[in-house]
């Protein structure tokens, strides 16, 4: 869904349809309850899309649902096992492969939030994905009120300059600066 949040807001029940790229599974695409408030929430189904003739026109072929096994689960983690589990060709599944991808991208020093995404979109990497790798791994911190986000590996040793939101201003170590 994407414009205002009332439309989720109205909504009694809201279903995700997910292509299922994980490799423990048989159903090659999800429906998940992402919200409920008549009843309980998260689960879902796996299917499939399969063409075939119809019964009243064997000479036209369209698609039709081939529902698979119920899933438990939250729809967050059912819809992030979906995506992250699979297998990006190398043997590595998209968030190994988002991990390495930070590691290199931050080895040295930190780097523009908005330069790495794009980097990552280049490379084949979802902007989800990259979110879920950085979470245990990337410090942020907010650079000034037009400079956006900077990432930096934790633990990396790096200094980082203040956080404060005004370079020399409020919130900052930083001795300001006369013009």
């Amino acid at each position: 869904m994407t414009g205002s949040i009332a439309f989720g807001a109205l909504a009694r029940i809201v279903m995700i349809a997910a292509k299922n790229e994980s490799s423990d599974s048989d159903a090659p695409r999800i429906l998940v309850r992402a919200k409920s408030n008549i009843g309980t929430g998260g689960g879902g189904f796996g299917y499939d899309v399969a063409a075939g003739p119809l019964h009243e026109r064997p000479d036209i072929i369209a698609t039709r649902i081939e529902w698979k096994d119920s899933i438990e689960g939250s729809a967050r983690d059912l819809l992030a096992n979906a995506e992250s589990d699979s297998d990006t060709g190398g043997g590595m599944s998209k968030l190994e492969q988002a991990r390495q991808f930070l590691s290199s991208t931050l080895a040295f020093c930190e780097r523009p939030q908005k330069d790495i995404e794009a980097d990552a979109k280049r490379a084949g990497i979802t902007k989800s994905t990259l979110g879920r790798a950085a979470k245990d791994m990337v410090d942020k911190r907010k650079t000034g009120l037009t400079d956006g986000w900077h990432w930096g590996l934790k633990n990396q040793g790096l200094e980082m300059p203040p956080q404060g939101p005004f370079p020399g201003g409020f919130g900052s170590s930083e001795p300001m600066q006369q013009h």
